[in-house]
């Protein structure tokens, strides 16, 4: 692994989002390292992307697409990548028994949209975007962000030391 990515301070919000996306990742395969039932885990996921992921999505559309042309390669990869977690939960129930296939194809999905967000997408717009640009994406940002976890009664992600 290598040193923690440096991010401008206009994008910190959105960065503390991924972590928080990644850590969701994370407690999803340990629940399916665990064994845990299909239904718990299906319950968390449809419970978690509308409240935490998909409105980080459409704070990035909203703020930080409009900025890049729409035939832009970075925004057009952000864009379909978006819709097809949409469509992914919402197939979510009817994959249901077919295993952990449709859970795990979701995590990696937004793993990889994560890392690609955090290595490629946040370092071209820092790239390619004046500050004064970003300073103020921020700020417009900032009072839509809706920062930290939500309660979630059941841990189906820790296992028993015993």
């Amino acid at each position: 692994m290598g040193a923690p990515l440096k991010r401008s301070p206009y994008l910190v919000l959105l960065s503390r989002d991924h972590h928080e996306g990644l850590l969701i990742c994370w407690k999803i395969r340990e629940g399916i390292a665990l064994g845990i039932a299909q239904e718990r885990l299906r319950s968390f996921l449809v419970t978690v992307f509308p409240r935490k992921i998909f409105p980080h999505f459409s704070l990035e559309e909203q703020f930080l697409l409009p900025l890049l042309q729409p035939e832009n390669p970075m925004r057009v990869r952000v864009e379909q990548e978006h819709l097809a977690m949409r469509q992914m939960l919402a197939n979510l129930e009817e994959q249901s028994a077919k295993g952990y296939g449709a859970q795990e194809a979701l995590i990696d999905a937004l793993d990889r949209h994560i890392r690609f967000e955090e290595r490629e997408f946040f370092p071209y717009l820092e790239s390619n975007l004046p500050a004064r640009q970003l300073e103020q994406v921020a700020r417009t940002l900032e009072p839509h962000h809706t920062p930290g976890e939500f309660p979630w009664n059941d841990p189906f992600w820790v296992r028993n030391k015993g």
